[in-house]
């Protein structure tokens, strides 16, 4: 092992190898992640795709399905032709915001969601 993996334990002096501390992977509001991590703390680590709220679980999927479903060259996936190139998938880290949305004068508001309310013009069936 290298000299970075090794640390000495306090007070023995005695030499033990470092484990590799996997952090539980979160987004942000308004983010998608995929990151090399937990998604829970005593699961084992793997490619993790989080979304902060439930309307990024849609977007998340299409993420997730670029890098381990879709073919990209000779039968294999993203991931997997990367790793047969040689790349380290532990340090894999993407992440993308949203961009701010800017009101229209003609979308609903939060008062009305589908543009206003009742109207008082309604036939009565015969």
């Amino acid at each position: 092992m290298t000299p970075h993996a090794m640390t000495t334990q306090a007070g023995t002096g005695a030499v033990r190898p470092v484990r590799k501390r996997w952090h539980v992977v979160r987004a942000k509001p308004g983010q998608l992640l995929a990151r090399y991590g937990r998604d829970e703390p005593y699961n084992n680590p793997d490619v993790i795709y989080s979304w902060p709220d439930r309307n990024g679980k849609c977007d998340t999927r299409v993420l997730m399905r670029a890098f381990e479903e879709l073919i990209v060259h000779d039968g294999n996936t993203l991931r997997q032709e990367l790793e047969a190139r040689g790349y380290d998938i532990t340090t894999l880290r993407f992440s993308i915001k949203r961009l701010p949305v800017t009101p229209t004068p003609d979308a609903p508001t939060a008062d009305h969601p589908r543009g206003g309310g009742l109207s008082s013009n309604t036939e009565t069936a015969r």
